[in-house]
């Protein structure tokens, strides 16, 4: 299988496997599609028992408090702070 990936995201996806220790961006993308474990870029991904348990999640999220915009700013402070390892998982975001 053959999949083209623009130059930007080509050059991030070399950075951060070399970072992450990967040999090369192939076995960096291999382990991510094939990955049971969390994925060592996002720091860990949620895991849920049921679609309940997410729901309930969800809903507690909504209840609590005011949100943010995520507007192209705060997307990219996000991807920075992914590329640079510097991601938090309570990060408050002001």
């Amino acid at each position: 299988m053959t999949i083209t990936i623009p130059e930007p995201l080509g050059e991030r996806l070399t950075e951060t496997a070399k970072r992450l220790g990967y040999g090369s961006v192939d076995e960096y993308i291999v382990d991510l599609v094939d990955a049971e474990e969390p994925t060592p870029l996002l720091g860990g991904s949620p895991t849920f028992s049921s679609r309940e348990e997410l729901e309930s999640l969800l809903l507690e999220g909504i209840k609590s408090g005011k949100g943010i915009e995520a507007d192209e700013q705060y997307w990219k402070q996000l991807r920075e702070k992914i590329e640079k390892g510097t991601l938090r998982r309570a990060e408050n975001h002001k």
